[in-house]
């Protein structure tokens, strides 16, 4: 009776990541039932590890749009390069793990922006009109992690639009 209560609790759980916390529809309700529990909790565990990842993903790009608004408003200079260019590389390998290679390539060519352009010699007038162009692509790169982590990985708008931007800026 243990068991049985202890599998359905973490079949429960299971539903809850498969379904991303929303109501399935009963056909797709009785498809998940008639999986195998180990199945099922395999699923799971991928979802969870993704989801994860995705999640880290988001940190770290938190992280660049920190170090960023602190560039932008003096409060930091080219010490920040490092940290900067780990972060996104961390996005970028992240990504390719997940098999979102646009992601990964947005992420690559926005780490190519910040080590050829914003840490050069150019005039703060030319940078300065960069600013809003790169962090638009920074938003979008935003938004499509948030979209992965709720299960909508296939709708990459956001990455058209970041695309859009970092070509705009010659990246």
């Amino acid at each position: 009776m243990i068991v049985e209560f202890v599998d359905a609790n973490i079949q429960a759980e299971c539903a809850l990541i498969e379904f991303n916390y929303l109501p399935p529809s009963k056909a797709d309700a009785r498809q998940w039932e008639s999986r195998p529990l180990t199945e099922i909790l395999q699923t799971s565990l991928l979802k969870t590890a993704q989801f994860a990842v995705m999640d880290e993903s988001g940190l770290h790009l938190g992280e660049v749009k920190e170090m960023l608004g602190n560039v932008s408003s003096g409060y930091a200079g080219d010490e920040v390069l490092p940290e900067l260019e780990s972060a996104l590389q961390i996005i970028s390998g992240s990504a390719r793990i997940m098999e979102l290679n646009r992601l990964a390539d947005l992420s690559s060519r926005c780490l190519t922006f910040v080590k050829k352009t914003l840490f050069t010699d150019q005039t703060e007038q030319l940078v300065g009109n960069y600013w809003e162009v790169f962090a638009d692509s920074i938003a979008c790169l935003d938004y499509y992690i948030d979209n992965c982590k709720s299960g909508n990985k296939e709708d990459e708008a956001a990455l058209d639009i970041a695309n859009e931007c970092l070509t705009s800026l010659g990246v």
